[in-house]
This record gives C-alpha cells, structure tokens and sequence, in this order.
C-alpha cells in the first residue's frame, strides 16, 4: 500500500519541526555554557569593609534650630482654660455600697463546719 502525497508531506514537516526545536535547544545549551565558562571564577579582589571617614555629627550652621511664623502668637484665652483629654475618674457611691454590704450581712452566714461533713463523703463516696 502506498502512502498519500498528504499523508508524506504531514510526516516530513512534523520532522523538520522536531528538528528546528532539537537545534535551537543545543545551541541554547552551547550559549549558555559559553557565557558561564567565559566569567571569571571568583572575585578580581577581596572586598574589604571600612569604616565611614566622614564624622557622625556635624553641628548644624544655623544653631538656633528651626524658625516658625507665629510661635509669639498667643491663642485667645489658651491660659485660661485647662486642658482635658478624658473626662475624670467615677467617684465610688459610699452609700450605695454601704446599703448592699448592710443587706449582704442580714442574710444568714455560710457555717463551713456544717457543709464540710456532706462535702467529704460526697467526694469519697458513699460510707460502707
């Protein structure tokens, strides 16, 4: 049986395709190979740390710092009123609290003798 023209020809480009690819994949294998070997291996010169020669602190050319318009400028009323940020601390209600400690000591008080017995023979269990 004998192939068609269509069915060679389809063969014959997927080849050359094949081929284009394999070539452009070596020779990008070949260049990069070439650019690594081409670099030196280590550095020209050992790099060495030094301190800055330059001084830490310099004094400014103009001491008297940084000038504002207005700074005499006095705000209306400023030294009048004083500043608040929060408004003050709740003062505790003494009557209020007397009055329930007052109600608390009316109530009959908890005798932890009479509660200790039944305490323990619960948490042991049952006496045989």
């Amino acid at each position: 049986m004998v192939q068609s023209y269509s069915g060679r020809f389809h063969h014959k480009r997927v080849s050359a395709w094949r081929k284009l690819a394999a070539a452009a994949g070596v020779g990008a294998v070949l260049l990069g190979l070439g650019i690594a070997v081409s670099r030196p291996l280590g550095p020209a010169q050992i790099p060495v740390v030094q301190a800055d020669s330059r001084p830490l602190r310099l004094r400014p050319k103009d001491p008297g710092g940084l000038r504002v318009r207005g700074l005499d400028l006095l705000i209306e009323g400023a030294h009048e009123q004083a500043v608040s940020l929060a408004p003050p601390p709740e003062e505790p209600a003494l009557t209020a609290i007397r009055a329930q400690d007052a109600e608390s000591s009316d109530a009959p008080a908890f005798d932890e003798t009479e509660a200790a017995p039944a305490l323990l023979g619960a948490a042991t269990g049952p006496k045989s």
